[in-house]
């Protein structure tokens, strides 16, 4: 299965607890930019951009 895999896609690193985390934040901010009612897509449009800066450390 695909989820057995210990890299990330792509990545070459191993898929920690924090790596864990940022994939299931990633998630939980896309479904929230998706979704119709406006506070929710909001909020998360701001997450994208904590995660941007997040990104490039």
């Amino acid at each position: 299965s695909l989820h057995s895999q210990p890299l990330l896609p792509g990545s070459g690193i191993p898929a920690g607890p924090v790596a864990q985390g940022l994939k299931e934040a990633l998630v939980e901010t896309l479904t929230g930019i998706l979704c119709p009612v406006q506070a929710v897509r909001a909020a998360a449009e701001e997450q994208v951009k904590v995660l941007e800066v997040t990104e490039g450390e």
